[in-house]
């Protein structure tokens, strides 16, 4: 995982705390699925919850 272009480890059940200011970016390395549950609080504006 990259945070503001530092890359980081990341593993099963790591839990990632970001002020709301950062640029991340997130690749799979591994060779199972992966998915990513992210939690945006306060909602910084209403696009971010639009329903597509």
């Amino acid at each position: 995982m990259g945070v503001d272009g530092v890359m980081h480890n990341i593993t099963e059940g790591d839990v990632v705390h970001c002020k709301g200011t950062e640029v991340f970016s997130l690749k799979n390395t591994g060779d199972k699925n992966m998915s990513l549950f992210v939690i945006l609080a306060p909602n910084p504006s209403p696009m971010y919850s639009k329903e597509i």
